[in-house]
């Protein structure tokens, strides 16, 4: 007896294809999120690197019992941090200041955040999954490279966080009001987290002042983010921005405007081609916003889209008028382009929305396909691009931040004009920081890595290279001498990063290495760079140049 089977129903027939669909998003959207989360594990270092030393300054008031909320509120630079302090001082009494550690919970911030991003475009556009891959790739894109690899990063990725949940309980407000509460929270959280924080209002209004939207919910919303940037602002002091005078962008609008274009073409990691990438940005941007004005305004699904742009935009104006006293060349700082790429992906949602509408492309509507195309060609250059940018990006700052351990562990040894170009605080600040930092065995001080810098000293760009092979008589002084063994660790990592040495020298030997050691003695201590590591050894170089003229 045999069973016929049921005919497929059309429910059925949708939820296959549902299944296959995501059978084949799913893998796709995993890739650049594993590929980020192994960015970050393969090439982040565990060490205090720029305004991290501001998180031991809070560590030092903690271990003395006198961090209060006056340390917790005061203003760095431009930004009040209350939020990303409290979770970086929470994390570093668990980790021992690891910083890898704190980058770690950006991965989480992110990965949360694209989850928060992927709900609101499911809720208007279930039939566009495919969108989802290239908004993953664009979200966990590696340009962001200066981002990724500093734990002090952190607040960035949790202001991202909680403006995508403030949308979400928005969308939720809706049809519940209780939800505006919890967007509000959210919005709080990232406004008092840094400065660009407080664009979650502005971005938000695209929600609360759309048709349909209860007066109590609009009214709650304008009146939170009234009170919270005068909360923000109370006190704060406008000259400490840790940058070029607010003033220079009214007085220079033409170098306002190239700064906020290549800030905007940042996220195509292509110089040369920064501003014409951020123009073009900026003008499809303006077309989509265009096109919803025109054809019903902003409501429904186009919100969440118009709510990217306006913080992308914002996020790069609020920049143009704190850093372009720097010029366009600083535009290019990756760790811009963790808000940047929220206007692409803005665009490329308008353009995807405008795809679904009935007709799509054609009739009038024909001349969209010019911006569409355009969308959907700097989206592919954007992640061609973003990849191998970020691949070559990782070890050059791995090799910074090394070299800023390096620095760290030798404070004491180390050559101010070293200190002065790379460790920041400088000065008194800097030398009080660090023997906190060793007296309680926190961040690079908490593992193998100051054992072996300790014993290295100051060598170039805090790359350990493997010892020369030295003869008898070195090794003995090696083995009984420290001073000896930093003064030939350094040597042997001058020798290996100057290839051209042994041009002139010829291959490893002995009779080379008294000639290196000559050298070093000699041209090499006056050269402008090598010099910097090898004159505070010339002791011990000379030494070493006397044992290597032992016979045997």
């Amino acid at each position: 007896m045999t069973l016929d089977r049921a005919p497929a129903t059309p429910r059925g027939r949708r939820r296959a294809r549902t299944a296959a669909t995501w059978l084949v998003v799913a893998p796709l959207v995993a890739v650049p999120i594993a590929l980020y989360a192994w960015y970050v594990w393969a090439y982040g270092v565990n060490t205090v690197f720029w305004d991290q030393w501001h998180v031991v300054r809070l560590l030092q008031l903690q271990g003395g019992g006198r961090l209060g909320w006056t340390a917790l509120w005061a203003q760095h630079n431009q930004n009040r941090m209350l939020f990303p302090n409290l979770v970086m001082i929470g994390l570093a009494g668990i980790t021992r200041f690891d910083t890898r550690v704190e980058m770690a919970a950006s991965v989480i911030c992110l990965v949360v955040a694209y989850l928060a991003l992927a709900r609101l475009f499911l809720r208007h556009g279930p039939g566009s999954r495919w969108a989802l891959v290239p908004m993953a790739w664009l979200l966990f894109t590696l340009v962001q490279d200066l981002s990724a690899l500093q734990g002090f990063q952190i607040a960035w990725y949790m202001i991202l966080l909680a403006f995508l949940l403030a949308l979400l309980a928005l969308e939720r407000a809706e049809r519940s009001p209780g939800w505006v509460a919890v967007a509000v929270l959210a919005a709080v959280v990232a406004s008092y987290s840094s400065l660009q924080g407080l664009l979650v209002w502005p971005a938000g209004l695209a929600y609360v002042l759309g048709r349909g939207v209860r007066g109590g919910v609009r009214t709650a919303w304008i009146g939170a983010a009234l009170l919270t940037t005068a909360g923000y602002g109370w006190g704060i002091n406008p000259q400490h921005t840790g940058g070029p005078a607010v003033g220079f962008a009214l007085h220079h609008p033409l170098g306002a405007a190239t700064y906020l274009l290549t800030l905007l073409g940042a996220i195509v990691p292509l110089p040369t081609w920064g501003t014409l990438c951020g123009g073009a940005l900026l003008a499809l941007a303006a077309i989509v916003v265009a096109d919803w004005l025109a054809t019903g305004g902003i409501h429904g699904p186009r919100r969440a889209p118009m709510a990217l742009i306006i913080f992308g935009v914002g996020f790069a104006a609020l920049a143009t008028v704190g850093r372009a006293g720097f010029g366009p060349t600083q535009a290019h700082a990756s760790r811009y382009t963790t808000y940047t790429v929220l206007v692409l992906i803005g665009v490329l949602w308008g353009v995807v929305l405008r795809l679904r509408r009935p007709g799509g492309l054609r009739r009038r509507a024909a001349w969209f396909a010019v911006p569409a195309l355009a969308t959907a060609a700097l989206v592919v250059l954007q992640v061609a691009t973003a990849t191998p940018y970020g691949l070559r990006a990782g070890p050059v700052a791995q090799r910074a931040r090394l070299f800023d351990a390096d620095l760290v562990v030798n404070y004491r040894s180390a050559p101010p004009v070293l200190l002065r170009q790379v460790v920041f605080p400088v000065g008194w600040q800097f030398r009080r920081r660090v023997p906190f930092l060793a007296r309680h065995r926190l961040s690079v001080f908490a593992g193998p890595l100051a054992s072996a810098y300790r014993r290295a000293g100051v060598v170039p760009q805090g790359l350990l290279a493997p010892l020369l092979p030295a003869p008898t008589a070195v090794r003995a002084l090696l083995q009984r001498d420290p001073a000896a063994h930093q003064a030939w660790q350094v040597l042997s990592d001058v020798a290996a990063q100057r290839p051209d040495l042994w041009g002139r020298l010829g291959p490893p030997g002995r009779p080379q290495e008294r000639a290196l050691v000559a050298w070093a003695l000699g041209p090499g201590l006056t050269d402008p760079l090598d010099g910097i590591y090898l004159r505070p050894h010339r002791a011990s170089l000379a030494a070493l140049a006397r044992a290597l003229a032992e016979p045997g």
